[in-house]
């Protein structure tokens, strides 16, 4: 599965989607942003110290690569979701004002 091209939380209520909104708007999501971007960042410098002329090159290089993959997918997807659940969560809003101001049809 490529979480990149997930959508997270599509059972989620309104009142979650407001919650996520609420977040965003919050000073400490700039500082969670922050924290997911180090760790993509540390996580590909550790894929690239490593001295190819070391032994189980090969493996080491398999693994750290796919934990630094990893590590930016899931944190692509839950920032992605928030944002696709904020979008989701105006539309509703949108709708639903505009159902309170359309008259009504019999």
């Amino acid at each position: 599965m490529n979480l990149e091209k997930e959508f997270l939380g599509e059972s989620l209520t309104q009142t979650e989607r407001l919650y996520l909104n609420g977040l965003t708007q919050h000073d400490g999501y700039k500082v969670l942003v922050k924290l997911m971007d180090e760790a993509c960042r540390i996580a590909t410098q550790d894929v690239m110290k490593l001295d190819p002329e070391e032994d189980k090159y090969e493996s080491k290089l398999k693994a750290r690569s796919q934990r630094a993959r990893n590590i930016a997918e899931f944190s692509v997807a839950i920032l992605k979701s928030i944002k696709g659940n904020i979008e989701v969560s105006k539309q509703f809003k949108e709708n639903e004002d505009n159902d309170r101001t359309s008259p009504a049809t019999n």
